[in-house]
């Protein structure tokens, strides 16, 4: 039964699968989290589907795409629960490492080292132990724009040209329709690098590149013409183009840029750990000639090569990296090590890492619990998770699928991450206090109009808010509704005599006092905005 050839990849799977959905919705919305949701949720209660807005302003950071399938889940489920809002990010990246495993073993890969491939993309430290834990944009769109990046060399390697470039452009409008600008670099320069690479620049000007042009442009078209019809079009366009080198070297101070410019190798290398400690290890010659040597004779490593190379020097340069930024490119760099992780891997040595991998979870366990960063969690459920960890790792081990050994170990540090640290963190969160606050808003609101006078609340707060009154609340608009509740910093409020106060609370930004009144006798003059 060890022997078997599906069981330990299926057994892999499950555990991958359980192990990243294990408490999905168990943390409250954060970081970007809410903005996605609450225009997600202004689609749905305003019906603003192609210009949405986001606390009642236009929102013009982002096309709606993202929203859009959102929306779709928040149908589907008829939630809007935590779990609801993560799930898209959730499977899409599943799908990814689905897809890539299912490109390794169709190039003549074996089906562990595509399963390796795809899990160590997704067990990489950022991925694992932050993002994969948040329902942001960026795996959809990294999904997105990797099969568009990888299109170029499976149609254009067979010779179907229209395909290649029909394509590679439709995934490069849909990234467009998601994060903006970025996607046209990412085309634009992937397209380059095959065409001089690998083919000649003449392949340019096939009629095909027209049609993929034309595949392109006809659904942005379509977006903006009707954008156009509601919202100003001229703000979207400078929006997006901010949003696309506001985080580059141009609107950073020179100190930063020459400081990033040193900082992101070691930076990315920490973001994929463990594999990303293959980078510095290929100073050794030895593993140095693994790689030139599988480059050499395997065209599609070459692309893989060439593409990480080309596209990552954007955010070399770019001094307010994140490192989702670049999830769409580590899979490529993947490719390129995966005869390096091959080669390192020996019965002797494997036992060894399980022995040294499981020692530091034990031990980083022991020290966050003495730390009082972690909490102590039923004995059962660690119990479970330490077995059926072990037990795959024998199955693993014994059935020569070695490989898959070290994702298996990081996906236990996951759920044993989940069941101890996840919990402590979120008492002390920020989050949770502001979704406590939200919900006791919400029962003092429900039934009357609540609006934010002179500042808007975080947006994790709004969502609360949103979710718990069936709508969303708007920065003040005229005329002025005096039976309304407003939620205003507590500065603005000098007249005490014209107030009734029912809850007050700090907002989180800038320590800044709030309060939820009503205004007795009149409305003051409206402050300047902040």
């Amino acid at each position: 039964m060890l022997r078997s050839k599906w069981l330990p990849l299926m057994l892999t799977s499950i555990f991958a699968i359980t192990a990243l959905s294990y408490r999905i919705g168990y943390m409250p919305l954060s970081a970007d989290e809410p903005i996605r949701a609450l225009i997600a949720l202004d689609m749905e209660y305003n019906q603003h589907y192609v210009a949405p807005e986001i606390n009642g302003d236009p929102y013009y950071k982002k096309p709606p795409l993202y929203n859009w399938i959102l929306l779709g889940f928040f149908k589907l489920f008829g939630s809007h629960a935590e779990w609801v809002v993560r799930l898209p990010s959730l499977l899409s990246a599943f799908l990814f490492v689905g897809m890539l495993w299912r490109m390794e073993s169709r190039r003549g890969g074996t089906h562990e080292s595509g399963l390796f491939l795809g899990l160590a993309w997704l067990t990489g430290g950022n991925l694992l132990f932050y993002s994969s834990y948040l329902g942001h944009i960026d795996i959809t769109y990294s999904l997105i724009t990797f099969m568009g990046i990888y299109s170029l060399f499976y149609f254009g390697e067979r010779g179907r040209w229209t395909a290649m470039y029909t394509a590679s452009y439709l995934a490069a409008a849909a990234g467009f329709m998601m994060k903006g600008l970025p996607s046209i670099l990412f085309q634009g320069l992937s397209l380059l690098i095959y065409v001089f690479f690998f083919q000649t620049w003449k392949d340019l000007l096939r009629r095909s590149h027209l049609l993929g042009l034309i595949a392109f442009a006809i659904p942005l078209g379509v977006y903006l013409y009707f954008f156009s019809r509601q919202q100003d079009i001229g703000l979207l366009s400078q929006t997006l183009l901010e949003e696309s080198t506001s985080r580059t070297v141009g609107d950073k101070p020179i100190w930063q840029s020459i400081e990033h410019l040193f900082t992101f190798p070691f930076n990315y290398i920490i973001d994929i750990l463990p594999y990303g400690l293959i980078l510095p290890a290929l100073l050794i010659p030895g593993l140095r000639r693994i790689v030139v040597a599988a480059v050499k004779q395997d065209r599609f490593l070459r692309f893989c090569l060439f593409v990480f190379l080309g596209n990552i020097w954007v955010y070399w340069l770019a001094p307010d990296y994140r490192a989702r930024y670049v999830f769409m490119l580590t899979p490529f760099l993947l490719f390129v090590l995966l005869p390096v992780f091959q080669n390192m891997i020996r019965p002797k040595n494997m036992l060894w890492t399980i022995i040294g991998f499981f020692a530091v979870i034990v031990v980083g366990s022991i020290v966050l619990l003495v730390s009082g960063n972690s909490e102590l969690p039923e004995i059962s459920k660690v119990s479970w998770i330490a077995a059926v960890s072990v037990l795959l790792t024998f199955i693993l081990f014994r059935s020569q699928y070695m490989l898959l050994i070290v994702p298996v170990i990081l996906l236990s540090a996951r759920m044993l991450y989940t069941e101890t640290v996840l919990p402590a963190r979120v008492a002390k969160s920020p989050f949770e206090l502001e979704k406590q606050q939200a919900q006791d808003i919400a029962v003092l609101t429900k039934g009357s109009e609540l609006e934010m006078y002179h500042s808007n609340v975080n947006l994790t707060m709004a969502w609360y808010l949103a979710i718990e009154r069936g709508d969303i609340p708007i920065t003040q608009r005229y005329p002025v509704n005096m039976e309304a509740f407003y939620l205003v910093p507590s500065d603005v409020l000098t007249d005490s005599e014209n107030i009734d106060t029912y809850y007050t609370f700090v907002r989180r930004h800038l320590h800044k006092p709030f309060q939820l009144v009503r205004f007795r006798h009149y409305f003051p003059e409206m402050p300047k905005y902040e």
